[in-house]
């Protein structure tokens, strides 16, 4: 009995699957060797990690130092300030005198030269110093005093008082006049509000306080960045009546470089120049040093001023 011979369509059937098995013994025998291989170690350092205890910054604020600037002073508009007892000028006075103030002292690079002239010419002014810069240089508001010229508040920071609450501008202004009087010794009856700026309101806490508010009705711009001397000089002497009340500025060597030829040109005609209390013809008293406290009640403020509009042109 014989065996007939495979036909082509078997061998092919026979080789496919011999090359099959023939893979998937390969692939058995090198998965076998990959799980028999050991791991790569990685050389590379750990990364490290921050402590955030150490290198957490905590963000801390910078100290902040208001230093005082001359701002725009401006008298304040639809108030009745006569009517408020605030004082502007001295209109008609019969002894043609003047009073010329400086603001925003004292300044150690110039308060002294401001002080020289004024020692020179053998006139006095009303300084409104602000009691920040006072405790800066301390010994500047005695100097001030001693050289027969009076002393005003102008706050402890040159505080906005019709921005700030009654209750912040009292305080305020409290803590200017104790800095103020523990270096001047000079008892304070006189505030100017810096810039000028007020309210009713503010007007009555003030006076409260025993202050009689100045303002002012000459203002030479000295306070400009690009003001000259000659400008100043020429400003003053275009508005000056009997009673006027001149806003300075202390720090402005513009105003520093004007100030002889100034009290020169007001002399020449025949104006007596002092204080603001001079001018009210209220003289300035010395306060008790701080370890005897006076008990004595600071004199009202004037009630026979005006802020009357002098007539147009000069004397």
């Amino acid at each position: 009995m014989s065996t007939s011979p495979p036909n082509k369509s078997h061998k092919i059937l026979l080789l496919f699957i011999f090359s099959f098995l023939v893979l998937l013994a390969l692939a058995g025998f090198g998965y076998a060797i990959l799980r028999q291989a050991p791991a790569e170690v990685d050389s590379r350092p750990p990364l490290a990690v921050p402590d955030v205890a150490v290198t957490q910054q905590v963000y801390t604020p910078p100290r902040v130092v208001v230093e005082a600037k001359s701002e725009k002073p401006v008298l304040p508009v639809g108030l009745p300030l006569a009517k408020l007892g605030v004082v502007c000028n001295v209109p008609h006075d019969p002894e043609k005198r003047v009073a010329l103030t400086f603001d925003d002292g004292p300044s150690l690079s110039m308060t002294p030269e401001y002080l020289k002239i004024l020692r020179d010419k053998g006139v006095h002014a009303t300084f409104f110093l602000i009691g920040s810069q006072v405790e800066r240089e301390p010994s500047l508001a005695a100097l001030i005093a001693n050289d027969g010229n009076e002393i005003g508040n102008h706050t402890y920071s040159h505080l906005n008082l019709k921005k700030a609450s009654l209750a912040d501008a009292a305080s305020n202004i409290l803590e200017g006049q104790k800095a103020i009087e523990q270096d001047a010794h000079q008892e304070l009856s006189l505030l100017r509000p810096p810039g000028g700026e007020l309210n009713e309101p503010v007007i009555h806490e003030i006076q409260k306080m025993g202050y009689t508010v100045v303002l002012w009705n000459i203002d030479p711009q000295d306070w400009r960045e690009n003001a000259t001397s000659s400008q100043i000089i020429n400003n003053v002497m275009t508005n000056l009546w009997p009673g006027s009340i001149i806003l300075l500025h202390e720090g402005k060597a513009p105003t520093l470089k004007a100030l002889p030829q100034l009290i020169d040109d007001i002399t020449r005609r025949g104006y007596k120049i002092g204080t603001v209390s001079e001018l009210l013809s209220k003289p300035s008293r010395p306060v008790s040093p701080p370890d005897k406290p006076t008990t004595e009640t600071p004199p009202a403020g004037p009630t026979n001023v005006t802020t009357e509009a002098p007539p147009a042109g000069g004397v």
